[in-house]
């Protein structure tokens, strides 16, 4: 992940790159003491040096175009002799070689996307984890157990019929890690003292389990819905990335070339994100049959625990 993951092999690139710039910005400073900009623009290459070389590249490239930026106000005025054109070539050529790095990596871009709704995802753990791990005591009667596993189903079922198609299979993955928590409960609670604690966890496995298995069916087609309104965009991004041109290493060029190119890649992003972030229920509805509700409501009495 060209946003998220270090590089070890372009990382290496920066201290050779940029060393030989600082040293000759300390040799003007010599000549032009206590020079603002150049003051500036040491302290911008010290800061660049000092990032952890695990650092994804993407902040090492943000910090290589902040010195091609703040170098250009030194060139307009300089004469050749204290010119840094020399220094900013080398410069340049790195930002050069990262920026088609980036496209190169362009399925970065969706996955990150993906991540970010599946981190979302991930936020309801705490909450259905809150209304999972309940165990009565001895004293409670049996029927406000079986509402509490009501108040499960709802909590559960809610989630699912209320999620996208991006957060649909982290949440049916959280929700079948909680079915088998609830299955190993119902197994340690075959020895409970008490009938109330041992039947609670027996139909509190089943509903949740029930639950998993039935919306698990729909995961395929949530899938294919992904795959066929993300392929189109995967095409203009190939298409872009074969279209992209950096002969003109100009500043003026590279800066307009990288402003098209973010635009490009946020707005490719932006739409993949609407994508992902369409209602699942649905797609749900329309790819489920009669006999899906005969199914699940004969797995429902199988597995009723016993009056």
């Amino acid at each position: 992940n060209f946003y998220m993951d270090s590089n070890l092999h372009e990382a290496c690139k920066v201290y050779p790159t940029l060393h030989p710039l600082k040293c000759r910005l300390n040799e003007l400073l010599e000549e032009f003491e206590e020079h603002p900009l150049l003051m500036q623009l040491v302290t911008i290459v010290d800061r660049i040096m000092g990032f952890s070389i695990q650092s994804p590249i993407i902040k090492f490239l943000y910090g290589m175009d902040l010195v091609l930026s703040r170098s250009q106000d030194w060139e307009r005025v300089a004469k050749k002799s204290v010119s840094l054109q020399e220094y900013l070539n080398e410069v340049i050529a790195i930002i050069v070689t990262w920026r088609k790095l980036e496209l190169k990596q362009w399925p970065a871009i969706l996955q990150v996307t993906e991540d970010k709704l599946e981190a979302r995802a991930h936020r309801l753990w705490f909450s259905l984890y809150k209304v999972l791990n309940f165990s009565p005591n001895g004293e409670q009667k049996e029927f406000v157990a079986e509402q509490y596993v009501d108040k499960v189903f709802d909590s559960i079922d809610l989630a699912f019929q209320n999620s996208t198609v991006g957060t649909f299979q982290p949440l049916l993955d959280i929700v079948e890690g909680f079915a088998k928590q609830a299955q190993a409960s119902h197994i340690i609670s075959q020895g409970a003292e008490h009938k109330s604690h041992k039947s609670f966890h027996q139909l509190l496995s089943a509903v949740v389990s029930n639950l998993h298995r039935y919306y698990s069916q729909f995961s395929t087609c949530v899938e294919a819905r992904i795959k066929v309104l993300r392929s189109p965009l995967e095409k203009e991004l190939k298409d872009y990335v074969t279209v992209a041109k950096w002969k003109d290493t100009s500043y003026a060029a590279l800066k307009s070339s990288a402003e098209k190119t973010h635009k490009k890649l946020h707005s490719i992003a932006k739409r993949y994100e609407q994508i992902l972030e369409e209602p699942v229920a649905p797609l749900m509805l329309k790819n489920i049959s009669p006999k899906d509700f005969e199914d699940e409501e004969s797995n429902e009495n199988d597995d009723k625990p016993p009056s």
